[in-house]
């Protein structure tokens, strides 16, 4: 089997829509770890030999040829290793080919900003700190659903986005559909048609195995990603390489005193909430965050080891520090700053 060098991250979106795309035909992708936390797609040595924006994935083949941004990535493997494949339609065939391409522009001109704006605003800003912007959040789901009606008219006449066989065009679409599915399911299960296409795309083999990508272990985290103590806990699991699976509890929406979620996630109706792979659950961020260290990040320096007295006594002085001495009047000057305002 080939196998292709792909630098990048395997929970990146546009990482994930390239190693589908090689599963599809066959082919062995290496996933060579750009670590975006540590900023390392923005060093001078990846941005002058890798990708001049500095941005992932970048597929290094075999050859050593370099081809950077996803989609292009995706169709030059199918043109090199999948001849012949119905994903990438011949030009020699012209209505195909037409049919296909249109399909293709519909996923990247009418779909993808709305769906990547969405995202950023509910799940990758608020991992940088930022707020989301629930003006922009709702012009974002209003945008998709109208173009969903497009969809919706094209797949009452055929299986697919380009005719009644599966292609890249619709190959695209699986990563940040997964991610707007994640955050609002109604969106692409309102229509009926859009629906059973999804559910369609999604079963298929290449990205089913794209789940399973990380071979780290996966924890549930509910919560808000902008909140501090969810953050808290984001960067704990991040240092000891374990994978966050954001369920959203939304604050302005009350979702955490509902009294299903006081029964069963946390008695003071607070977050976050930590859901282990084996449905243990455990709140108060410090409390997680020492909880994960101690199970899954066994030889990290983060949390020293009881037995070294002088070691563990000196970080339990200093945590103590921050959380009696620093987090009260930096809290309260939050909460009458931001949280208060709000």
């Amino acid at each position: 089997m080939v196998t292709v060098k792909l630098h990048g991250m395997a929970y990146s979106t546009c990482t994930k829509r390239v190693w589908t795309t090689a599963k599809e035909i066959g082919v062995d992708v290496e996933i060579v770890p750009v670590d975006l936390a540590k900023g390392a797609h923005k060093d001078p040595a990846f941005i002058e030999n890798y990708h001049p924006f500095g941005i992932i994935p970048v597929l290094e083949d075999e050859d050593g040829t370099k081809v950077y941004e996803s989609r292009a990535i995706s169709r030059y493997l199918v043109a090199k290793y999948g001849k012949g494949s119905p994903l990438l339609p011949s030009p020699s065939d012209p209505k195909t080919y037409g049919l296909f391409e249109q399909a293709a522009s519909i996923e990247y001109s009418t779909f993808d900003p709305p769906a990547s704006s969405l995202t950023f605003e509910r799940v990758f800003g608020p991992m940088r700190g930022l707020q989301p912007n629930e003006e922009l959040c709702k012009k974002y789901t209003d945008t998709l659903n109208t173009k969903l009606e497009g969809y919706e008219r094209i797949l009452s006449k055929q299986k697919y986005l380009a005719g009644n066989t599966f292609t890249l065009a619709d190959l695209f679409h699986l990563p940040y559909g997964a991610m707007i599915n994640n955050i609002d399911p109604s969106i692409l299960a309102s229509k009926p048609h859009v629906k059973a296409w999804w559910a369609d795309i999604t079963s298929r083999e290449s990205w089913q195995e794209a789940q399973k990508l990380h071979e780290m272990v996966t924890v549930k985290l509910y919560g808000i990603p902008f909140s501090a103590c969810t953050k808290r806990v984001w960067l704990v699991a991040t240092e000891i390489g374990l994978e966050v699976e954001f369920v959203y509890i939304y604050l302005s929406k009350k979702d955490q005193k509902t009294p299903e979620f006081i029964e069963n996630y946390h008695p003071f109706g607070v977050v976050p909430v930590l859901e282990d792979e084996d449905g243990t659950k455990i709140y108060e961020s410090r409390a997680i965050s020492r909880y994960l260290v101690t199970k899954y990040g066994k030889d990290s320096k983060l949390l020293p080891n009881p037995n070294d007295f002088k070691t563990y006594g000196l970080f339990e002085q200093a945590a103590s520090i921050e959380y009696s001495t620093f987090d009260p009047p930096a809290s309260a000057l939050v909460r009458e700053k931001i949280f208060g305002p709000m």
